[in-house]
C-alpha cells in the first residue's frame, strides 16, 4: 500500500513538473545512439549553443501514445556541457520493438528543458 502511494506521488510530481517547466533554446539533441539489435537507447548527443556552460540534471522519456513517463533518471553528478560543446550522455532504456513515438526531455539545473521527439523503429 505504501509503495502504491509513493508511486502515485512520484507520478503526480513528475507530470506537474513537466507541465510547468520552461523550454530552453540553447540546448538541443543532435542525435540518438540506439542498439537496434536489442532495441535499447544507449545514448544521446547534446549540443549547447549558449554562451555559458549548461548542467543537465535529469533525463525523462515519455511514450507519446499514452502520455506517460516510461524512463526517468537523475544524473549525479550533473552532466556539464561547455559553451558551444557537444556531449554524449550514456543511457540504457529498452524501447518498444513493436514501435512507438517518444519525447526525450533533458532537464537543466535551472529547471528548464530541451526536448526531442522521435519514433522507433
Amino acid at each position: 500500500m505504501i509503495g502504491v502511494a509513493a508511486s502515485s506521488i512520484a507520478y503526480y510530481w513528475i507530470q506537474t513538473a513537466l507541465k510547468a517547466a520552461p523550454k530552453t533554446e540553447n540546448l538541443r539533441v543532435e542525435g540518438l545512439r540506439i542498439d537496434k539489435k536489442r532495441s535499447i537507447l544507449i545514448g544521446v548527443d547534446v549540443k549547447n549553443s549558449a554562451a555559458t556552460q549548461v548542467s543537465i540534471t535529469r533525463i525523462i522519456l515519455i511514450k507519446v501514445q499514452v502520455g506517460l513517463v516510461v524512463y526517468s533518471t537523475t544524473l549525479s553528478p550533473a552532466v556539464e556541457v561547455e559553451s558551444g560543446g557537444l556531449k554524449t550522455i550514456t543511457l540504457s532504456f529498452r524501447l518498444d520493438p513493436e514501435g512507438a513515438d517518444y519525447e526525450l526531455r533533458l532537464i537543466t539545473v535551472e529547471g528548464a528543458y530541451a526536448n526531442y521527439v522521435f519514433g522507433y523503429p
